[in-house]
């Protein structure tokens, strides 16, 4: 080569790397993004990715479901008792129409009680729907340290009437049918009772939550200060007694 040709490829070289030198001046960012992009790729030694490596990943991972996205429920202190389940028909023009009707007791006992009664196409259905409609008809009730009543009262619907009385500790629950499952889930342990008209599930279950609700705490005698007053018992004369 001759001497002028090498000047003139030394000329272009230094004309170039000008160049380059201006445009990394001007985007300073770009240049460190290649340099960076060139070693991670000179120093990456993971293997090119393959779609069935894709596939392989996918039946490795755990499937959820939807149960995983709901929120968990709140323990509460309710528990139920199914009291009632009956079919029902209904009829129309296109035939009978089968249903199911539940009632459902609910109460936490610690004096808190309800009775839902609700219908439905299933059996299922029904039941949450009577614990539901329990929950919005819920009554307080009084109880004593004994775990009783303060007082005897009467409770009624339609036919049905229940008379309850307290009891000592140790005594037990002196109920039966569905008056027990009230009983129960209010929280008492220790009661008289009699049942004194129609012993229908639903109606004597009614009666024996209108005569809880209805019965007096002590704080009500407390403040009104009513007590108790004994009639004296008079003596008979030997002469009125018939012989």
């Amino acid at each position: 080569m001759n001497l002028e040709d090498k000047k003139e490829t030394q000329v272009s070289s230094t004309a170039t790397e000008a160049k380059q030198e201006t445009a990394v001046a001007k985007n300073p960012k770009d240049s460190a993004s290649t340099s960076t992009s060139r070693a991670v790729n000179a120093n990456d030694t993971r293997r090119p990715f393959r779609p069935q490596d894709k596939n392989k990943s996918n039946k490795d991972r755990p499937q959820r479901t939807r149960q995983d996205f709901r929120k968990p429920k709140e323990q509460s202190d309710f528990q139920e008792k199914v009291i009632w389940i009956r079919r029902i028909n209904k009829v129309t023009t296109g035939g009978r129409r089968l249903r199911f009707s539940a009632a459902v007791v609910v109460g936490n006992k610690k004096g808190t009680v309800g009775l839902g009664v609700a219908k439905a196409n299933e059996v299922n259905d029904a039941i949450k729907k009577a614990i539901a409609a329990a929950h919005k008809n819920l009554k307080q009730v009084s109880i004593n340290k004994d775990y009783s009543i303060y007082h005897h009262g009467m409770g009624t619907y339609c036919a049905s009437k229940i008379l309850l009385k307290p009891a000592k500790e140790g005594i037990g629950v002196k109920a039966g049918g569905s008056a027990r499952d009230v009983v129960e889930l209010a929280g008492i342990q220790n009661i008289y009772s009699k049942s004194l008209g129609s012993n229908n599930k639903i109606n004597l279950a009614r009666a024996t939550i209108n005569g809880l609700s209805s019965l007096k705490s002590a704080e009500f005698f407390q403040n009104k200060n009513i007590k108790r007053k004994t009639t004296p018992v008079t003596s008979v004369a030997s002469s009125d007694v018939r012989k």
